[in-house]
Order: C-alpha cells, then structure tokens, then sequence
C-alpha cells in the first residue's frame, strides 16, 4: 500500500445525505456543521474552527429541515478531526471535518437513526431518494475522504 493511501476501517456503508442535513455537537462552544455522510456506526460532517480542537465524548444533534426531523443527544466518540486542505473560511478559522462513532443508542433512537437513513439517503447515480431500507452504498468524492 502506498504512502498517500489509507485503509478504510468503516464497519457499515456510508450514505450521502441531502444537503439540509446538519449536526449539531454538544461541545463547549457547540459546533454546527453541514454532513457529508452517515450509516447505522457514525457520521462525518463539515465545521468552522476557530482553533479549538474536539476531543473527549460528546453528544450530537442530527437535524434534517427539509424533513423536520431531528434526533437528539446522540452519544459519540471524535474518530477523526481533520483540516480539509486549502480551505480557509476567514483569516483565523478553517473548515474541518469531523468523523464521529456513535456510542450506545436507546432504543428509540437507533430507530430513529434507522428512519434517518432510509428517508435521507440519496443515490447519487439517479439523485434521487433511495426507496429501500438498505440504500446502496454511495462512496465519499475525493475532497471527503477521511
């Protein structure tokens, strides 16, 4: 394997969502962000730091506009924390991205989550709401890698 290549860990498939999908981590300071990609072990979304660097549990709101639908107090682990190259939002803050493992779920809200995916979840081939329970996997473009 390459020096530039990494393995892909993920355990479940990862979905793009559509893009009035956000998350909202419960951190000091929360961060709010745009999300790139979810499955049924965690997600990945898009912030603005101001130089604060995440860390330690969380908790996280999943919020959909589109759908009026929001899942709350999400427990999760940062994974991944990382500055997306060339991206500088404004002079003393930069867009990162952030991938996150959920922790132990109630009942009610790996439902939820379950509901989540299947209504958010786009096929990128066709653009359009995929109709199954078990969407096709959709892979990250190159910028989302982790």
């Amino acid at each position: 394997m390459g020096k530039n290549q990494t393995v892909d860990r993920r355990k479940d498939r990862r979905f793009q969502t559509e893009k009035n999908t956000y998350a909202v981590l419960r951190a000091r300071g929360s961060k709010l962000g745009r999300v790139i990609d979810i499955s049924r072990g965690g997600l990945a979304f898009r912030y603005v730091s101001v130089g604060q660097r995440l860390k330690g549990p969380l908790e996280l709101d999943l919020l959909s506009h589109q759908y009026d639908y929001r899942i709350d107090k999400i427990p999760v682990k940062i994974i991944t924390d990382l500055e997306l190259a060339n991206k500088k939002a404004f002079k003393s803050t930069t867009l990162k991205r952030v991938g996150v493992q959920f922790g132990k779920l109630t009942r009610e809200q790996k439902s939820r989550l379950e509901h989540f995916i299947r209504d958010q979840a786009v096929d990128e081939t066709s653009r359009r709401q995929v109709e199954t329970s078990r969407p096709e996997e959709v892979r990250p473009d190159k910028d989302q890698k982790e």
